[in-house]
């Protein structure tokens, strides 16, 4: 399931990519990758046509101090800045790896 998720987030980010210059991430940006990664996680566990889903992302919204509009701001935003979906893709896959680590050192690994 992992890979697939690796294999779907590094595909998708060279498909979006339009350019190969690295851009930085502005805070909102940095702060929607948090948020991106734990809306995976989400996904792993409940689906989303579960009714919770919907309360699940609500409380990841209000655990990263974010509202749905400002959420879909940030997204626009990218969107109007394609260079800047490569470094958000990197990001999420850094962010990934780090929690995986983490998740290892916890469980004595």
């Amino acid at each position: 399931m992992k890979t697939k998720l690796y294999f779907s987030l590094i595909l998708i980010g060279l498909l979006s990519c339009q350019s190969s210059n690295k851009t930085a991430l502005t805070h909102d940006q940095q702060r929607l990758v948090l948020i991106y990664v734990d809306l995976l996680a989400l996904q792993q566990n409940v689906s989303p046509t579960n009714p919770a889903y919907s309360d699940s992302c609500k409380v990841i919204m209000d655990k990263h101090g974010i509202s749905e509009s400002s959420y879909s701001n940030i997204l626009q935003s990218l969107n109007r800045q394609p260079e800047q979906w490569e470094a958000f893709y990197q990001a999420v896959l850094t962010e990934i790896d780090s929690r995986d680590q983490q998740q290892v050192q916890q469980n004595g690994g």
